[in-house]
């Protein structure tokens, strides 16, 4: 019988990662690097600068539903500032903080005078919470 590099399987290399069932983890992480994702503090300021630079520029700006947008760039800056602490970090739903996003940026469209405070905050958007 003669092998067909088609229809063979290679499968090499090894598994030193911890496994993750339901959510939790099992296991020792025996020899691999493990690499927390966390916002270190510059970056939690950055977003937040902005969103606070967002707050100024859209101060008098005409906007719908202010209420909420107010509400979902606090939400916003909340989740990021409890990236900074592990344990908080750890509660922080980036699928949450993404929406709260997506919703600021539906009501302020048509407001010409933001986009780059909003293109800034995008940025940050996808680098804490992931794209």
């Amino acid at each position: 019988m003669t092998e067909d590099p088609r229809n063979r399987i290679d499968i090499h290399g090894g598994n030193y990662g911890a496994f993750n069932v339901g959510g939790t983890t099992h296991g020792p992480m025996s020899g691999a690097t493990f690499n927390q994702q966390g916002a270190s503090a510059d970056e939690v300021a950055a977003l937040i600068a902005l969103i606070d630079r967002l707050r100024g520029e859209i101060a008098d700006a005409p906007v719908r539903k202010r209420e909420v947008l107010e509400d979902s760039l606090d939400d916003l800056a909340d989740d990021a500032r409890r990236l900074q602490n592990p344990e908080e970090a750890a509660k922080v739903e980036p699928a949450a903080a993404r929406r709260a996003w997506a919703k600021v940026k539906g009501l302020l469209t048509g407001v010409a005078q933001v986009t780059e405070t909003v293109a800034g905050i995008s940025g940050h958007v996808d680098q804490l919470f992931g794209g």
